[in-house]
This record gives C-alpha cells, structure tokens and sequence, in this order.
C-alpha cells in the first residue's frame, strides 16, 4: 500500500509541476533564454537594484557554490527547477535562505530564464567531503533502497538513478554539496522549507534520523554529477 501511494504521489508531481510551472510563466524554455545576460547577472547582479547581488557572490561564476557556507551547487542543474526555486523565494513559498527573497524580487520572469540557463550550462568538478567509506555505504543504501521499517522510500524512486534528477521536478542532487544537503534535510524536517511537491520530503526527512540525514547527505556528495 505504501509503494502505491508513493508511486501517486510521483505521478501526481510530475503530471502538476510542469502544467503550473507554464501557468506562472516559469518553464525554463532554453530556447528563449538570453545566456550572455544571464552571465552578466551571475557577474554584476543588476546595478540599478541594489538588492540584486550578483549570483557569484555565493554560488560562484560556474556555479560551484560554497559547502562552508550552505550554497548550493547550481552547476548543470536543471533551468526549470532553478526558475521555479526564484519564484517561490519571490512569492514566499520558500523562505529557508531570507537573502534570496529580496534577489528574486528583483528578478524578471527573463532574468530568472537567463540565469538559470547559464547555470543548467556550466559544469565544474566538486572534491566530495570528507565522510567515512562507511558512513557513504550507508548513504547508498538508503538511496537506493529507503529505510523500510520507517517507511521511507528509495531516493533514487524521485531523483533517478544515482540521484542525476528527473527534470523538471526532482532536482539532481549527485555531487550536491553534503552540507548543503542535510540543511535541507533538516529544514524540511522542521518545516523551514514547504515548497516540496506533494509535500513528499516533508513526509521523508522527518523519519530520517541524524545520521541517516549525514550518510545521505554524504553519498550524493560523493556521486559524480552527470555520471
């Protein structure tokens, strides 16, 4: 009964998600993007609004993001789920990075396209955490196979296999910083992040313990993007 209702809960994200995402004017068409301005805005932000900091500032001009500071890696990652990320910082349907609210504000439906684009392009190498082998055998497990006695189903059963995503809904989390992937663990557990489809990991992380969250965390860290 449970794969059941898990395998509703997939197919109802991925039929939605997308249908919404063109209804808000976010589909991350490539095709429409402005790459060069996107690049611009990852270089200088927008100099007539103050509030729009230049993307490098935290995520680097590539994309590789910062592990000691909780920034995201954004290199390679899919454009429509990166737009529909600065959409709900602007409409405030996630709030888990305050900084980010008054940037995407700032941004144009275009900005958001160019920006994300630029980024989805990019692609850089990330040396993993340190993390035990064990701690990352664990992690594997738990990806690929859930923690059945806790009802959790397999990470990849979203993300895809070695957690390379399932555009544009589940976002690629393989070489994912570690950090960054347990404070999102931890902010979905405690409800500081709500903008899951089908409220799905706020139903996860809340069952994962601490050092299931780390040994995840750890094994995606330590997955080659793009593999």
């Amino acid at each position: 009964m449970r794969t059941l209702f898990w395998a509703a809960a997939v197919a109802s994200a991925l039929a939605v998600t997308p249908a919404l995402a063109a209804e808000g004017g976010h589909s991350g068409d490539a095709s429409k993007a402005d790459v060069k301005a996107g690049k611009k805005l990852v270089e200088k932000g927008n100099p007539k609004n103050p509030m729009v900091l230049p993307c490098k500032s935290c995520h680097g001009l590539k994309g590789k993001g910062n592990p000691q500071a909780k920034f995201p890696r954004l290199a390679g990652q899919n454009a429509q789920y990166l737009v529909k990320q600065l959409d709900d910082f602007a409409s405030g349907k996630r709030t888990n990075y305050p900084t980010m609210t008054n940037i995407a504000k700032g941004l144009s439906k275009q900005d958001k396209l160019n920006a994300a684009t630029y980024y989805h392009q990019q692609n850089v190498s990330i040396k993993p955490q340190d993390a035990k082998k064990s701690v990352v055998k664990k992690g594997e497990q738990i990806a690929e196979r859930g923690v059945a006695e806790k009802n959790v189903p397999a990470c990849t059963s979203c993300h895809g296999p070695k957690g390379q995503g399932v555009p544009p809904v589940f976002p690629t989390i393989a070489g994912q910083h570690a950090s960054y992937i347990k404070k999102e663990l931890k902010d979905f557990a405690g409800g500081n992040r709500k903008n899951d489809p089908a409220k799905m990991m706020r139903d996860i992380a809340p069952k994962l313990s601490s050092q299931q969250k780390e040994a995840v965390a750890a094994y995606f860290n330590h997955v080659k993007a793009n593999d």
